[in-house]
């Protein structure tokens, strides 16, 4: 895979039920009120890993991944909008995101809800075995 050199930076990814996990657990911790989280995953990773294990787990192999050294967002956003549906309006502002390093630096959340933190490989295995979250929507006739 050809990416742009902002493969290499660091993300704290959360699987969507921890996240939910969390959501919910303020809602019953009095002393979360009126205050703000930063919440991640137990894994921090380049997006370069992630495109690695997602691949191993997707393809049954190793794909590698080139790092190009890419600096045009406009270039990278088109990329994006030709191997995935997001929409190029979409792409732009994505892609200027993606050079930042998103870590979650304070971890206090964790004093007031206890979430079991599920690491990246296996949240990447549950999404494409389409194991059901707590965000799927129950089928017609199941709520």
């Amino acid at each position: 895979i050809l990416t742009p050199r902002w493969v290499r930076t660091d993300r704290q990814p959360i699987y969507v039920d921890d996240l939910l996990e969390y959501l919910l657990g303020v809602l019953e911790a009095p002393a979360t009120r009126n205050d703000s989280f930063e919440v991640g995953g137990p894994d921090v990773l380049t997006y370069e890993t992630m495109l690695e294990r997602i691949a191993e787990v997707v393809a049954g192999r190793r794909v590698p991944v080139v790092p190009l050294p890419v600096t045009s967002p406009r270039l990278s956003a088109g990329w994006l909008w030709l191997v995935t549906d997001v929409s190029l309006s979409a792409a732009r502002p994505t892609v200027a995101g993606l050079r930042n390093t998103v870590v979650a630096a304070d971890d206090s959340i964790r004093r007031h809800v206890d979430v079991e933190l599920t690491p990246f490989d296996e949240a990447v295995r549950a999404v494409v075995d389409g194991r059901p979250t707590a965000t799927a929507a129950p089928a017609a006739g199941e709520a």
